[in-house]
C-alpha cells in the first residue's frame, strides 16, 4: 500500500507508469507539494500524466496491473479508493 508519496514516487518508476524524465519532474516539481500520495496522484491525475484505472489499481496495491495491456480501456470510469 502507497503509504507515502515516496511510496508513490517509486511506484511510478518500478510500474513505468510514466517516461524517466516526467517522473524526474514529478519528484523535482511537485513531489514535495504534497503530504499524502493520494493527493500527489489526484494531481498528476487531473494533468492527464496517470488514468483513474492506474490510480484505482496502485491504491488497490496492484502496482503490477496499473500498466494496462495493449487495448484495454484503461480509462474506463472507476472511483478512488
Amino acid at each position: 500500500m502507497l503509504q507515502t508519496v515516496a511510496d508513490l514516487l517509486d511506484a511510478l518508476r518500478r510500474y513505468r507508469l510514466v517516461e524517466a524524465p516526467r517522473a524526474d519532474e514529478i519528484e523535482r516539481d511537485l513531489g514535495g507539494r504534497f503530504a499524502r500520495p493520494l493527493d500527489l496522484a489526484r494531481e498528476l491525475l487531473q494533468r492527464g500524466w496517470l488514468t483513474a484505472y492506474q490510480v484505482n489499481q496502485l491504491f488497490q496495491d496492484r502496482g503490477p496491473r496499473a500498466r494496462p495491456a495493449a487495448g484495454s480501456r484503461a480509462d474506463a470510469p472507476t472511483t478512488f479508493p
